[in-house]
């Protein structure tokens, strides 16, 4: 699992620094936004088990242990002066790091610590796999 944030600024904001955390949850997300997963590989459908929500109201109950922090500045930063492709990698990297693996009934959440008045337009993009069960 991969997990970028993609500045999709328009103009340049006054904004501040933001933290935020990846964990793994012990239960599936219910409520808020459901979202569609983009197949990158359309020969393969997406198993009906993987789901996707933004500001869900119920479940993703958080096991409490941190799997990475990491900060966001968002003042005077627009995609032209960092070019469309501009991203932050979110998740640790390393020859120590091992990838983050999800069972089934398991869960992953990112999720803003601290400020809530932030400025700017930041888009999150996770890419993942599945291995289904034999």
């Amino acid at each position: 699992m991969d997990t970028r944030l993609i500045n999709v600024q328009e103009a340049g904001v006054t904004g501040i620094v933001v933290r935020l955390e990846g964990k793994r949850t012990s239960d599936i997300g219910t409520g808020g936004t459901t979202l569609t997963a983009a197949l990158f590989n359309t020969d393969f459908a997406l198993s009906a088990s993987v789901t996707a929500r933004r500001g869900p109201t119920g479940g993703a109950t958080s096991d409490g242990a941190i799997l990475f922090p990491t900060v966001l500045g968002t003042d005077e930063v627009t995609n032209v002066s960092v070019g469309q492709t501009g991203s932050d990698l979110v998740m640790p990297v390393g020859l120590h790091v091992a990838p983050i693996t999800l069972h089934a009934t398991e869960g992953f959440k990112l999720t803003q610590v601290g400020s809530t008045g932030v400025a700017g337009d930041m888009a999150v993009l996770i890419t993942f796999g599945v291995i289904e069960a034999n």
